[in-house]
């Protein structure tokens, strides 16, 4: 029995100890030619839809009376660069706390595109536990639309983002409307 317990112990590691197989040879390409060195992929050129909006931009905003308190202003500074080798955009965004406003806001995301479905994606979370899925087909004349859903401490919500150019490039206005609320404006200011 002994003998057995022992045999049945080094079976595993006999196993273990085999040398792997060969991986067979890739096949040739027609013609007998090898086949093709896979070349790295390069970012879509869909994500120059973000060019008008990469940057620093200072923002003041009117924010509607709603479930987050009293009408009051804001003031937030909202950063767009590209990230990842450029296969993405990082978006961060601060509101400032102030007496009006004593939570602030913080959240970050990312932008790409969406080979498959065709759209610009973008997603996001926030220092409030929500998280934000939205998409875009991209500008349409000034404006560029971001719709999906918004989830968080208040449920789920239909949500639209939209980016309006100013008259200058260093102008920009932003949009934000989650159903059911009245929607947040701000007008920005690229930093230097």
């Amino acid at each position: 029995m002994k003998r057995l317990s022992i045999a049945l112990a080094l079976v595993p590691s006999l196993a273990l100890a085999q040398k792997p197989a060969a991986a067979p040879a890739p096949a040739p390409a027609a013609g007998g030619a090898a086949p093709a060195k896979m070349e790295p992929p390069k970012p879509a050129a869909e994500l120059d839809n973000f060019k008008p909006i990469l940057g620093t931009w200072n923002c003041d905003g009117k924010v509607p009376a709603g479930p987050m308190g009293p009408a009051h202003d804001s003031k937030a500074v909202n950063t767009l660069k590209m990230d990842l080798d450029n296969f993405w955009v990082m978006h961060s965004r601060e509101v400032k706390k102030t007496k009006e406003n004593p939570m602030g806001f913080m959240g970050k995301g990312w932008a790409g595109w969406d080979a498959s479905a065709k759209k610009l994606i973008f997603a996001g979370a926030d220092n409030m536990g929500g998280w934000i899925s939205v998409t875009s087909s991209g500008w349409a004349g000034d404006n560029m639309a971001f719709e999906g859903d918004a989830f968080g401490p208040m449920g789920k919500h239909k949500v639209k983002l939209t980016f309006m150019k100013g008259k200058t490039p260093n102008d920009l206005s932003v949009e934000f409307a989650m159903e059911g609320m009245p929607a947040m404006t701000e007008t920005c200011k690229k930093g230097k």
